[in-house]
């Protein structure tokens, strides 16, 4: 009885996954139009170029190295 039911349940989602009990040529498109923000309209608004932090700013004279990959 197991059996049958999870053949029965396979042939099911098969056959509905084929489109046989519906989907005809008049159904709406669900995801024709285009979705999330205008990023041009966005873009716009940012400056030209990367402002600095200057009020965190730290600078510093010394030579800053990679510290060596430990194998």
């Amino acid at each position: 009885m197991f059996l049958r039911a999870i053949i029965l349940a396979a042939l099911s989602l098969t056959v509905s996954a084929c489109g046989i009990f519906g989907g005809g040529k008049d159904d709406d498109i669900v995801f024709d139009q285009r979705t999330g923000p205008n990023t041009k309209q966005l873009v716009e608004d940012l400056p030209d170029g990367l402002v600095g932090d200057q009020e965190n700013a730290r600078y510093t004279n010394d030579e800053l190295r990679a510290e060596e990959p430990s194998d």
